[in-house]
């Protein structure tokens, strides 16, 4: 199976059931293959390595290996046992003087609780087509086809508890529907687990056309109750031209496009991403198109000179992740952050009323619902830690015009996470 790891940072993806014998058992062992990286440079244009051979080739060493459990593992007819797998990407590209010379994988495994009545793990933001439905409303039954692994996830159930949002109910629920879910791996008796989905929200209309990227900067348009930005893609539905990588300015009439916020479970205030003032870089948005992306002749959209363009009818902000080092408390911020805030190395328009500024920090808001992956919480966070965060990325009334602007972004955090 194909793996987008960008896609899962901070975020689990199921990957297989497998039936074996009883028996003592020393490890887990992965094979790897075709390893595809994507790089973006300082002058905003994408490099694109893969391997073994090629132009750009990325070698690939070892493509084995072997994960020793942290004692061996007995294990019983008719028990169930969960492994979380945690691939290390940045560990795993190999460097020499800033050049990338190769893939050699690093990854752990640890064994997840399946006791009592607390979910295993939790697969958020699982999105796939429906099928196999078998409903009797409330309740009922799914097969969710897994757009990140291509698998399928059989046996999700939902009952009168299951959260629907965007329009959709267990009445209109319906196979072919492309959906967002968030999923519970529970424990169960005999050779299976359960799965029941938390969540249930309509990822785009039958036929509908949808991005979903990084907002990578903020233009100032010429025409009024215009909004415009330019989007690095990472996914595309029912789209031909924009490829995962791709860069595609997106315009929207304000007077007729939605503003929206991905229902999470994060406290934050709707009319904090209302409009496209409220558009900055580094956020992770949904767009809902009105047409295919238009390329103009002889351009693949690698590069945002390359003006492919789309027009959009709905934006919805998402959880973005953003990797940096802890730099004070408010209850922390972050500070050193990627480029894609406007370093040093690549200062380009960042929102409409900052046409120079750079993001130097963002504030960290932390809550009830935020998890963190660290021993001691917040308070077991250092100064200088590097960590990322997962959350819904607010402007928070960032403003400029000259550097380094006034006021700091907003990150609400869902997931923290000491690297």
């Amino acid at each position: 199976m194909d793996i987008d790891l960008n896609q899962l940072q901070l975020k689990s993806a199921f990957l297989s059931m497998q039936e074996v014998n009883s028996g003592t058992y020393g490890g887990v062992r992965l094979t790897f293959a075709n390893p595809d990286l994507k790089m973006l440079l300082a002058d905003g244009s994408v490099r694109e390595l893969s391997g073994p051979t090629g132009p750009n080739s990325l070698p690939l060493s070892p493509t084995t290996i072997t994960m020793a459990f942290a004692s061996p593992l007995s294990i019983t007819a008719n028990s169930n046992v969960s492994f979380l797998i945690d691939l290390n990407a940045r560990d795993s590209i190999k460097t020499t003087a800033g050049a990338v010379t190769g893939i050699s994988p690093v990854a752990s495994v640890a064994q997840l609780p399946a006791s009592g009545t607390q979910p295993i793990e939790d697969l958020q933001e699982t999105t796939g087509l429906i099928s196999s439905l078998s409903k009797s409303c409330p309740s009922g039954s799914i097969t969710l086809t897994d757009s990140l692994t291509g698998l399928a996830i059989t046996g999700i159930q939902f009952d009168g508890t299951t959260e629907f949002a965007t329009g959709l109910n267990c009445n209109t629920l319906a196979n072919n529907q492309l959906v967002e879910t968030d999923v519970e791996l529970l424990p169960s008796t005999g050779q299976s687990v359960k799965f029941f989905a938390k969540t249930i929200e309509l990822a785009s209309d039958v036929g509908g056309q949808v991005l979903e990227g990084t907002v990578f900067q903020v233009n100032n348009p010429t025409q009024a109750n215009t909004s415009q930005f330019v989007l690095l893609v990472t996914d595309a539905v029912n789209l031909a031209n924009a490829a995962s990588g791709s860069f595609v300015t997106v315009t929207a009439d304000l007077t007729e496009v939605t503003f929206d916020i991905e229902s999470t479970g994060l406290t934050v205030d709707p009319t904090a991403f209302a409009s496209g003032a409220d558009l900055i870089a580094g956020q992770t948005v949904e767009v809902r198109v009105t047409s295919d992306v238009t390329v103009p002749t002889s351009v693949t959209c690698a590069n945002v000179s390359d003006n492919c363009t789309a027009s959009a009818n709905t934006i919805r902000l998402k959880e973005s992740t953003v990797t940096a080092q802890v730099t004070g408390t408010l209850p922390f911020t972050l500070g050193s952050l990627p480029s894609l805030f406007g370093g040093t190395a690549l200062f380009r328009p960042l929102s409409a009323d900052c046409q120079s500024c750079a993001v130097s920090s963002i504030n960290v808001v932390t809550s009830d619902q935020t998890v963190f992956e660290n021993p001691g919480g917040i308070t077991g966070l250092q100064i200088a830690n590097t960590v990322a965060v997962r959350g819904l990325l607010i402007k928070n009334g960032f403003a400029g015009p000259n550097p380094p602007g006034t006021g700091s972004p907003q990150l609400v955090a869902a997931r923290v996470r000491v690297l």
